[in-house]
């Protein structure tokens, strides 16, 4: 999709965040501009398959994320 055909849909966000929000798949939003790489958002899909929950990882660096198996243990 163009860039410009997606700058003049007034509510991308909220149509980005619907999707984030209802997929069945587990997602994260990373802020890539901050040099820890930090975790702005997580979906429910994402904390329902890892047992994180989201204050274990929103705010942090992606690099504390580990596996779901080292997470179980």
């Amino acid at each position: 999709m163009p860039k410009k055909i997606l700058e003049e849909i007034p509510n991308k966000y909220e149509i980005l965040y619907g999707l984030l929000k209802s997929t069945a798949n587990g997602k994260l939003l990373v802020d890539m501009s901050h040099s820890e790489n930090k975790i702005i958002y997580t979906n429910e899909a994402f904390i329902n398959t890892t047992g994180y929950t989201v204050h274990e990882v929103v705010g942090k660096p992606i690099g504390v994320l580990k596996s779901i198996d080292e997470h179980d243990t």
